[in-house]
C-alpha cells in the first residue's frame, strides 16, 4: 500500500509503480481525482475508486462514465467493508482485462482472415465486414452499412446452381427469423 496526500505525490508515485489499484478521494489538495480517470474504463492503465464523503449520485454517475471502476461513499461501514471492496474490484478489473483482450484476438482475427465476414443487427441491417468481405463483394464498409442483406441494390445473390437466392432464404433472414445458425450454405454473387 502506497499513500498519497496530494495528486502531485500521486502522479509522482505512479510514474515509478503500476497498481493493482487506486482508491483516490475525490478532492485532493491539489486538484481532483477525475484528473487520473481516461474517459472509460477500457482506457484505463489500472482500476480507480473514487472516494468521496457525499453520496452525490449525479457525481458518482460521472465518475463511472469518466472510467472509475467504482464510487464509495465514506463512511465507517465502507472503511470496514473496504477489503471487500477492493477485492470485488481488482476481481472485475480482471475480467474486464481478459474481454478486452479476448475482444482484440477477436479483431485481429476478423479483419485479417481470408473469409469474408459481414455482420447485421438484429433488424438485418449490416453494421461491420472485414475486408473480405469487402474484396468478395466488390462494396465498401461504407456502401454496405445500413443495408440489409437482401437490398437491391446489392449484388445478386445466387445457389452454388446458379439460380438466384431469394431475400427469405438467405442465412441471416433465417438466423433473424428463427435465432438459430444456419450454416454450411454457399452464396455466390453475379
Amino acid at each position: 500500500i502506497l499513500v498519497a496526500g496530494s495528486l502531485k505525490e500521486l502522479n509522482d508515485i505512479l510514474s515509478k509503480s503500476f497498481p493493482d489499484l487506486l482508491l483516490a478521494d475525490i478532492n485532493l489538495p491539489d486538484g481532483s481525482s477525475f484528473s487520473l480517470l481516461k474517459g472509460s474504463l477500457e482506457d484505463q492503465s489500472w482500476p480507480v475508486v473514487i472516494m468521496t464523503s457525499f453520496g452525490d449520485e449525479e457525481l458518482a454517475v460521472k465518475a463511472i462514465k469518466s472510467g472509475a471502476i467504482d464510487y464509495i461513499v465514506k463512511s465507517p461501514e465502507a472503511f470496514r467493508n473496504i477489503s471487500y471492496v477492493v477485492e470485488r474490484n481488482l476481481r472485475e478489473w480482471s475480467h474486464i482485462r481478459k474481454r478486452i483482450e479476448t475482444e482484440k484476438d477477436f479483431r485481429i482475427l476478423f479483419e485479417t482472415m481470408a473469409q469474408g465476414v459481414i455482420y447485421h443487427n438484429s433488424e438485418g441491417a449490416i453494421i461491420a465486414a472485414n475486408s473480405a468481405a469487402e474484396k468478395i463483394t466488390g462494396y465498401t464498409l461504407k456502401q454496405m452499412q445500413n443495408r440489409s442483406a437482401s437490398d437491391p441494390r446489392s449484388r445478386m445473390a445466387i445457389h452454388e446452381d446458379g439460380s438466384v437466392f431469394e431475400p427469405e432464404a438467405f442465412p441471416v433472414t433465417i438466423t433473424l427469423k428463427t435465432g438459430k445458425p444456419v450454416k454450411d450454405v454457399v452464396m455466390g454473387l453475379l
